[in-house]
């Protein structure tokens, strides 16, 4: 398949999977199995708690995993449903809770049991699966964003194929890949776009343009711990991403 017809598929592959989710609701019971391996420190309240949120959400729980949300470090757990594959587009339902310990959930307004709150009610989570040879990654794309647009850009970072545009004259124009995590549209009329880049803590909000087949950087901005995270996130958030849901993104379904 071409990706000018992936493209294309993309609302058919968001109608598919929206009746799978619906299937996947009524055939399975509220509180499914959750492999509870990657919470072991989780008592046995615990679970209890979290298994009855998810039996009042009538959610299908397959697995669960702890987060920390940056940069203060605020524990808590995303509960996710199984994962759908159609053609090359990723989907999954998931929602959040923490443990009223956590400052931040203690003084949450979402209802809870036991020591547990809902942090964030169920979404559906989409990705797309980008390939160039033997190597690939799934990236989260900006409503605005076609295929064929991503895949130039991502083929362009992996191949180390940048133009390198940047003001203040810096040459680089090397960045790993595998950290890509967004794609979102910063100016549709000009071709412009947002890429956040994540490894954990840290990484780059980049700003590039497309010119046919070329791709063209046009800003750098390096976010952590160790550049003053927050201090940079006006500048982040005029180039429109949210670098709290890259933080978060751990390609849990690889």
């Amino acid at each position: 398949m071409t990706s000018r017809s992936l493209c294309a598929s993309r609302a058919v592959c968001g109608l598919t999977t929206a009746v799978l989710f619906t299937c996947c609701l009524l055939s399975f019971p509220a509180a499914a199995l959750i492999d509870w391996a990657p919470v072991p420190h989780l008592t046995e309240a615990d679970r209890k708690a979290i298994t009855e949120i998810v039996e009042r959400l009538h959610f299908d729980a397959d697995t669960i995993e702890e987060r920390h949300r940056l940069p203060a470090e605020s524990k808590f757990y995303v509960i996710r449903s199984p994962v759908f594959v159609t053609g090359r587009r990723i989907s999954w339902r998931e929602f959040s809770i923490c443990p009223n310990s956590d400052s931040d959930c203690a003084n949450s307004t979402h209802w809870g049991v036991g020591n547990w709150r809902v942090r964030a009610e169920p979404t559906l989570q989409e990705r797309w699966r980008f390939m160039d040879g033997d190597w690939s990654i799934d990236v989260k794309l900006g409503g605005a964003v076609s295929y064929a647009e991503a895949e130039t850009i991502i083929h362009a970072i992996q191949r180390q194929q940048l133009r390198s545009a940047l003001s203040d004259g810096a040459a680089r124009t090397s960045y790993d890949a595998d950290d890509i995590r967004v794609i979102e549209t910063f100016d549709p009329l000009g071709r412009r776009f947002s890429v956040t880049l994540n490894s954990g803590s840290e990484g780059y909000l980049l700003e590039v343009q497309l010119n046919g087949d070329e791709v063209q950087l046009l800003i750098e901005v390096m976010y952590g711990a160790d550049v003053g995270g927050e201090s940079h996130s006006p500048v982040i958030a005029a180039l429109g991403s949210d670098l709290r849901v890259d933080a978060e993104d751990r390609r849990h379904y690889q």
